[in-house]
């Protein structure tokens, strides 16, 4: 279990380290993944992020900068990550509990049809 300092150590410099990933992306092909990679980022990882996500979750944010990592590695590897239901129903979990409300997911993502079906 990682204390309070060692999580947001964690935190901080994976994100650094994902948003210097991200810049050296050039290809054009990238651009709709990146920006979104980026705007994960900054919803995770911003002024206020330490009081408003709390010890229980902030835990696990490491670990949601690590799979970005993994994510931005396969894409430049060419090999596309796909979002799944499942895995859009946790990302709304961890943005419901790090903002106290739920942000809809992009209106064309599959896990909005899977949700009402």
């Amino acid at each position: 279990m990682l204390t309070l300092t060692d999580a947001v150590a964690q935190a901080l410099t994976l994100r650094t380290e994902v948003r210097a990933q991200l810049d050296r992306v050039s290809s054009k092909a990238l651009t709709a993944q990146v920006s979104d990679m980026r705007a994960q980022l900054d919803h995770l990882i911003h002024p206020s992020f330490i009081t408003e996500t709390g010890y229980r979750q902030l835990q696990h944010v490491p670990r949601y900068l690590k799979g970005a990592a993994v994510r931005l590695d396969r894409l430049s590897q060419g090999r596309p990550w796909r979002r799944t239901p499942q895995i859009c129903r946790r990302s709304r979990s961890l943005r419901m509990s790090t903002t106290r409300r739920l942000r809809p997911c992009r209106p064309s993502c599959r896990c909005r049809r899977a949700l009402r079906g």
